[in-house]
């Protein structure tokens, strides 16, 4: 399968097949199609009243009619959301594996079961079966599900997230090993098979036994907006899949165009700049999050509906590196989305904002609450920093007190997680508030995209009192911040960063930037935000590549400052955890203090750039490279020459670059080295004349700032490429 080649999902009576391929169709900016609708639509008659002619009858209509449309859509990219049993015949299911992408979508017999009993009548299995009625058709299609390319378990887990979870697939950036089908029949199903009648015979009554399992959507999208999102969602399962009521797209990729007119109405603004990359999905490595099965949220259902999955254990290193403190995993209770239930449900009026008398919009609110898990304001810095666990309703009550129109920016990938629950929980509080959003990737941080987001907000009349809120990676706060400093000569702004990377190093010390034909970050400038509020629980939906990515700014950060945070943050690269939200306002803080001391870093706050220099070197001649696997490798590049010219022991090299290989990061620069990159370097926006400003290690916690002639440090690199063995 390749990347652009149609997608086909399948599985289970009322897993949600029709409404994720609508998302994900959504999210790619591709055609979906949906078996059942096209059946009804061909055949004027519903699905039940076509079963009910036969079985047979039905599987021949419903065989022909798929031939009908991958022959028709040959060649054009197109999600395809199939009936329960469309590919149960061998020979069907091997031709749609050999056209594009096979996923099975599946989900226990509670959570389908649950879903049956809102109302979504099927066929097969009516509008109330038993869980044994569920388990058993499960456990007889099992085999031929087991055969797809991929299996994702939806169980759980909202729309959003599971979206996300195949885009991520789709696109590439998740190995299709990492979604293999079962060996064998899950347990959930088997325990409704082997006499446990107190279970299997549960039925949904009037006065049910256990409470139906809400449709994830609706705890995502629909509490808070109401019918509008009712249509919004209406407009996922109707328009985008060619039924009665719709208007298919003309041409591939027009799908996100249709709902755009319908988001408007809503509030939310969608950038779509130059439609030729809407069209061209690939391996994307700068999107921000997923779902990865080592970070899975625990779902919110009964104990016994959801398993917990135990991760793949990670190799340990040897133990006489371990700190003698172990590792120190975060075991938070923090929400699995930005506001919680209850929260969202009341209109967002759990803590009232600042009294209209002496509000102070630009400041973040103060700790009050007792009950929260985690809460603390930086010292410092020039804008106030928060690090705050469990504390979305202030955050809320911060962003409402605003009381001035709010362009909301982030990606289309974060827009699903986050970005429409952030916006309709501000437009319920009463918030003049506007999602604006742009196609994730480093590609689209341009002055393409830039213009784009400029025109969106300038359409409807933007003005020097109006804030942007950048909620989103490194990319997002780039471009939010460009357009913050640019749109009418300057507007106010916030950062809300969702990955590590941006919350340990890019969403602190006001440099915002925007990429250009000839190097990265050519066009940019200094322009703080207000604040910034980190909260780690965002973390949660990181995808454990770009976790590591973001440790490699963490331990730059320690390699500059003391060796005791090196030692605090030294476990955390073995195990590959969430930083504890203590340690991550000590990291924060050593960049606060380096800017606060060297704000527009004519001096020490270049001391942050180690492993930077060759490091954009790499990133841009290599599509491969997430920028903290870049500066991994710039790392070791800089510890090597440390150790060759600044007095900095091997022994200390090998123990930096053995943490690098505990995190998992690439740390072999010389098989990435290119003329390209050499050419690069010698464009480094940070030269000064003939010379560049570096960054060396004379020992571990204390950097030293040199100032060398860009072919004498050339010179440097073409030695040590040969003087040293690959680590």
């Amino acid at each position: 399968m390749g990347v652009g080649d149609p997608v086909f999902l399948w599985g289970p009576p009322g897993v949600g097949k029709s409404t994720l391929g609508g998302m994900l169709a959504t999210l790619l900016g591709w055609i979906h199609l949906d078996l059942d609708e096209a059946l009804e639509e061909r055949y004027s008659a519903t699905v039940s009243d076509l079963w009910s002619t036969g079985v047979e009858e039905f599987r021949a209509l419903e065989g022909a009619l798929l031939s009908e449309l991958c022959q028709a859509r040959q060649g054009t990219r197109y999600v395809l959301s199939l009936g329960g049993g469309a590919a149960l015949d061998p020979v069907v299911c091997e031709q749609l594996k050999e056209r594009g992408l096979l996923v099975c979508l599946w989900a226990t017999p509670e959570a389908i079961q649950g879903r049956l009993s809102l109302g979504a009548l099927r066929p097969i299995l009516g509008a109330s079966p038993s869980l044994q009625e569920v388990a058993q058709l499960l456990s007889g299609r099992f085999e031929r599900y087991a055969q797809s390319d991929a299996w994702l378990d939806l169980s759980g887990e909202p729309s959003s997230q599971s979206a996300s979870r195949l885009l991520w697939l789709v696109t590439g950036q998740e190995p299709l090993s990492r979604a293999k089908p079962p060996r064998s029949l899950p347990v959930e199903v088997k325990r409704h098979l082997s006499g446990d009648l107190k279970a299997s015979q549960r039925r949904i009554e009037p006065e049910p036994v256990i409470e139906p399992v809400q449709e994830p959507e609706l705890e995502t999208f629909a509490e808070g907006l109401g019918a509008q999102v009712d249509t919004l969602l209406e407009h996922f399962e109707g328009s985008l899949v060619g039924g009665p009521e719709s208007t298919e797209p003309s041409e591939e990729g027009e799908g996100l165009l249709q709902v755009v007119p319908l988001l408007d109405d809503l509030g939310f603004l969608v950038a779509n700049p130059e439609p030729e990359l809407e069209h061209e999905i690939e391996a994307e490595p700068e999107l921000e999050h997923e779902i990865e099965p080592e970070l899975e949220l625990e779902p919110e259902l009964e104990p016994e509906l959801e398993p917990e999955l135990e991760p793949e254990p990670e190799p340990e290193p040897p133990t006489e590196l371990h700190s003698e403190e172990g590792s120190m995993s975060w075991e938070d209770d923090a929400p699995d989305r930005l506001l919680s239930d209850d929260l969202w449900a009341s209109g967002a009026k759990a803590e009232e904002p600042v009294s209209a008398g002496a509000p102070q919009p630009a400041a973040p609110p103060v700790a009050d609450d007792p009950d929260v898990s985690y809460y603390q304001e930086l010292s410092g810095s020039a804008h106030p920093v928060v690090v705050a666990v469990n504390h979305e309703a202030k955050l809320l009550a911060q962003l409402t007190a605003i009381q001035e129109r709010l362009w909301i920016v982030c990606d289309q990938h974060i827009a699903y997680l986050y970005g429409f629950t952030l916006t309709g929980a501000l437009q319920s509080a009463g918030a003049d508030a506007h999602l604006i959003t742009f196609p994730s990737g480093e590609r689209h941080k341009s002055l393409r995209t830039l213009d784009h987001l400029a025109a969106q907000c300038l359409s409807i009349g933007a003005t020097r009192s109006d804030w942007v809120i950048a909620l989103g990676g490194g990319v997002t706060g780039d471009l939010a911040g460009m357009l913050a400093s640019t749109l009418v000569r300057g507007l106010k702004w916030a950062l809300i960063p969702t990955s590590l990377l941006a919350q340990v190093d890019s969403s602190v010390g006001g440099k915002v930037a925007v990429n250009h034909a000839l190097g990265k970050n050519m066009l940019g400038a200094f322009y703080p935000p207000q604040w910034v509020w980190i909260d780690p629980s965002y973390l949660k939906s990181l995808p454990v590549r770009q976790l590591k990515a973001g440790w490699v700014e963490g331990l730059k950060h320690a390699l500059i400052s003391n060796q005791d945070l090196l030692k605090e943050v030294e476990p955390h690269l073995y195990d590959q955890t969430l930083p504890p939200p203590e340690l991550l306002g000590r990291i924060v803080s050593v960049k606060i203090d380096v800017v606060e001391r060297d704000y527009h870093e004519r001096g020490e706050r270049a001391t942050l750039n180690l492993g930077h220099t060759l490091g954009h070197a790499l990133e841009v001649t290599h599509d491969d490279l997430l920028h903290g696997e870049a500066v991994a490798l710039g790392l070791v590049f800089a510890l090597e020459w440390s150790a060759l010219s600044f007095g900095l022991s091997w022994s200390e090299v090998d123990y930096v670059v053995y943490l690098l290989k505990g995190l998992g990061v690439p740390t072999d620069w010389r098989s990435k080295l290119t003329p390209n990159a050499i050419d690069y370097i010698k464009r480094d926006k940070k030269r000064s004349g003939d010379d560049l400003r570096c960054v060396v290690l004379p020992e571990l916690g204390r950097a030293q700032l040199v100032s060398t002639p860009i072919d004498e440090l050339i010179h440097v690199i073409e030695h040590l490429s040969h003087f040293r063995s690959a680590p």
